[in-house]
């Protein structure tokens, strides 16, 4: 009671302070509150979308052999033999061809002179015949038959044709009934030669039938009167 606190301790005498207890601290000083967040801007709208073509497929990427192992020696290999070159053929030979020319000259009957017919004409035995062409010159005689005939053993078919640089010439006769040259099959040039085939290596030509004509025409007798 208060009493007994005042017989304890008399006035005037406080009691002292109990250091195991300190004196209460100030309160601290309160921070103001935080503004409140701004609030963000609004967002713009977003673009339209649009739809772009895909990308090129890219090409593939280029294959290359992988790299050879290091440390091994190249594998050996066995150069190839060259080519073995056939042989060519040698050119064929060219076989010489020959060149034979060959023709009739008959004597003209004596009632077709001055005409081109040979009706009833005969074979003139050892006429002079000649061929003349770019080669040179030959003489020839006909035969019992009136034939005659040219042989060349070799002719350069590769630079002349026998058509176009030979003729045949009536050059003289062995008989003096039959004498006189015509122009039958024959020009003041002579007899053109014409192709009759090939065989075994000789190119046969011949011209057309040749006549002389009796240097006088037939005796003809007068028809009897008729009474």
């Amino acid at each position: 009671t208060s009493a007994d606190k005042e017989r304890r301790h008399p006035p005037g005498h406080e009691p002292p302070p109990s250091p195991s207890t300190p004196p209460p601290s100030p309160p601290p000083p309160q921070s103001p509150p935080p503004p409140p967040p701004a609030s963000p801007p609004p967002s713009p709208s977003p673009p339209p979308t649009t739809f772009s073509p895909p990308p090129p497929p890219s090409p593939p990427p280029p294959h290359s052999p992988p790299p050879p192992t290091p440390g091994l020696p190249p594998p050996h290999t066995t150069p190839a033999p060259p080519p073995k070159h056939p042989h060519p053929h040698p050119p064929p030979k060219r076989v010489p061809l020959s060149l034979a020319v060959n023709g009739v000259v008959l004597c003209q009957s004596c009632f077709n002179v001055g005409t081109k017919s040979l009706i009833g004409a005969i074979p003139l035995k050892g006429v002079k015949v000649g061929l003349v062409g770019k080669n040179g010159r030959y003489k020839s005689y006909s035969g019992k038959s009136g034939r005659f005939s040219f042989f060349m053993g070799y002719f350069d078919f590769r630079r002349y044709d026998p058509v176009k640089s030979c003729r045949v010439l009536l050059i003289s006769s062995s008989s003096g009934y039959c004498s006189r040259k015509t122009f039958i099959n024959y020009s003041r040039f002579g007899a053109m030669l014409r192709f009759d085939g090939r065989a075994r290596g000789i190119m046969f030509y011949s011209v057309r039938p040749l006549a002389f004509a009796p240097s006088r025409p037939c005796y003809r007798a007068k028809p009897k009167p008729k009474h």
